[in-house]
């Protein structure tokens, strides 16, 4: 009989368009407000990025380098989820001089639209990116030690 701990994440991710971009650990971030994300940096490794790059049909090795994600600034919460958006200028100050808003850096600074859990020890983002038109699927798990 499945549990709810069967369904609980074990290991760190970042996925994107399919693709495991494994994270870079000494270039990830996650800063809490209390018990709420209050930023985040989420770095693909390096490593898995030359792999992937080094297929002829890896459709993004145009980026150069693996890639980062960035959130700041909770717009909403919702159920336990900060729901983040992309700006026109990325992370810029609002009224309080505090960063907010989201982007992934990828060959470039790209849209998304992202909702972040932090339950159980773990953070969980999901969501869309926008590379060169197309929509693609966001997912990363990242435990926190």
């Amino acid at each position: 009989m499945a549990t709810a701990d069967d369904h609980r994440p074990t290991t760190d991710s970042f996925m994107l368009a399919g693709y495991e971009f494994a994270l870079d650990r000494d270039a990830t971030a996650v800063e809490f407000d209390g018990d709420r994300v209050r930023s985040l940096k989420i770095a693909g490794d390096p490593e898995t990025f030359r792999q992937l790059a080094a297929d002829a049909a890896f459709p993004f090795d145009y980026a150069g380098a693996a890639p980062v994600l960035y959130a700041a600034g909770v717009h909403d919460t919702v159920g336990g989820r900060a729901e983040y958006v992309s700006t026109e200028e990325g992370l810029t100050g609002d009224q309080d001089d505090q960063p907010h808003g989201a982007y992934l850096d990828f060959g470039g600074a790209h849209d998304v639209a992202l909702a972040v859990i932090a339950q159980d020890g773990w953070v969980l983002v999901e969501g869309m990116a926008t590379l060169g038109g197309r929509e693609y699927g966001v997912e990363v798990r990242v435990g926190i030690f």
